[in-house]
Parts: C-alpha cells; structure tokens; sequence
C-alpha cells in the first residue's frame, strides 16, 4: 500500500469489505437451503445466486420483525410523552426501512436476472 493515495486505500478496504459480506451472505443463503433440505443447483453460478436469494429473503424476515418491535416501542414512547426516545427511535426506524428497501432492491435484483435456470419467489 505504499505509494497509494488515502482515497484508493479506502477503495480497496471497501470493495475487500464487500467481497467479505457477499461471501457471508452466500454463506448463510446456503445453510438456509441445506437446513430445508433444498439442493442447490449443479451451475456455481445459479447455486451463489440461490444461496443469495435465500440469504435475502432472510434478512428481509429479521428487518420487518425487528422494524416492527422498534415502532412499536417509538408508539409506545410517544404515548408516555417520551419525545427523545420517540425521535430517536423514529431516527433508528427510517435507517431500518432503507436498509429494508435496499436488501427488497437487491433480492429482485436477482431474481430477475436473465439467462439463469433458477428463478425464485418471494
């Protein structure tokens, strides 16, 4: 790394980081598919993509129950005249529902990509 600039330093970190997590992601999705006694397909490139629909719609799962416990506690705050806690949580909620819409965004990413033998659904 001697020689690069900060701004590529910081580059590389991330595209390393994002390497990391879709691993992780495939990870899980396979799992998720072996725990329900699904085979994944022969075609590595169709079984990443399976594994990563799988890992979505998971995440997808865990987000809408925990968005759902963190508004009813901000509804609850509110109601107790709990105005700091019921702003920070409505903070915490927008974060939860964006992160929601980009892990939705992805998963039909990928369940529309053409040319692939495997098409889930949610």
């Amino acid at each position: 790394m001697q020689g690069e600039t900060p701004k590529r330093r910081i580059q590389k970190l991330l595209e390393e980081s994002q390497r990391k997590l879709r691993g992780l992601r495939v990870q899980l999705g396979e799992n998720l598919l072996r725990s329900r006694g699904i085979a994944p397909p022969a075609n590595a490139a169709d079984r990443e993509r399976m594994a990563q629909v799988e890992a979505y719609k998971n995440l997808i799962r865990d987000k809408t129950r925990e968005l759902e416990t963190w508004t009813r506690h901000r509804d609850g705050a509110a109601k107790r005249g709990m105005t700091k806690q019921a702003q920070f949580r409505q903070q915490m909620i927008t974060g939860m529902e964006n992160q929601l819409d980009r892990y939705r965004d992805e998963l039909r990413r990928l369940q529309s990509i053409p040319g692939s033998s495997w098409s889930g659904s949610t």
